[in-house]
């Protein structure tokens, strides 16, 4: 049995964040942010995909947000909310929502693939869990023109979450990171992908090779 970081929130009985599980801003896909938390941006409508794996096993899609989803992302985290009755306040359901959150600490890279034409862009995180990695696809055509600034701003973000958190490194990892948390470029053209690796971490959470 997958454990799958999802869950689901009703407006009618507030509960707070956690480390595993996010909160929702009643009637709206946005967090509850936690104190000291900025935001980068949120991307509405967006078709979001949530797939696993062990080791170098091939990627499992466990979740799909179907017919649109809000991904906020923070300087902290990056963070999914869908409303199945989204615009539909008077159904049963409405106050429902279905989440997850994924920490900065926990992302190993970031990938961007810019579609041609007026397809779906998408924006690629990879995190890391005990021996297991989690991979959450943002697709929307919006990404096309925004995607590659929004991916270097969360590039830089989590490079400084890892330095806060990532204490004992070796020294070149260090640097590295430095690196990565000063800015990174990612810029590529239509039909084409980047991916920025954080330096020190590998599936299952495992240091690779530096």
């Amino acid at each position: 049995m997958i454990d799958v970081p999802l869950v689901l929130r009703d407006d009618a009985v507030p509960e707070p964040s956690g480390p595993r599980y996010p909160s929702f801003v009643p009637a709206t896909e946005l967090p509850q942010r936690v104190p000291g938390e900025s935001l980068i941006a949120s991307v509405p409508h967006a078709t979001v995909t949530l797939s696993t794996r062990c080791g170098q096993a091939p990627w499992l899609e466990v979740w799909r947000s179907g017919g649109g989803a809000t991904v906020t992302l923070t300087d902290q985290r990056v963070t999914v909310g869908a409303r199945v009755f989204r615009g539909l306040r008077a159904h049963q359901q409405a106050t429902k929502i279905t989440g997850l959150h994924l920490w900065y600490d926990r992302i190993v890279d970031v990938g961007l693939w810019i579609a041609q034409g007026d397809g779906p862009s998408h924006l690629i995180l990879t995190a890391v869990e005990d021996e297991r990695d989690w991979r959450l696809a943002v697709g929307t055509p919006d990404l096309t023109v925004e995607g590659p600034e929004l991916a270097e701003e969360v590039v830089v973000a989590i490079a400084r979450r890892h330095l806060v958190h990532r204490e004992g490194d070796e020294p070149q990892v260090t640097r590295e990171l430095r690196a990565c948390a000063a800015g990174v470029r990612m810029r590529p053209g239509p039909g084409r992908g980047a991916t920025v690796r954080l330096p020190g971490v590998g599936p299952g959470n495992r240091p690779h090779p530096v």
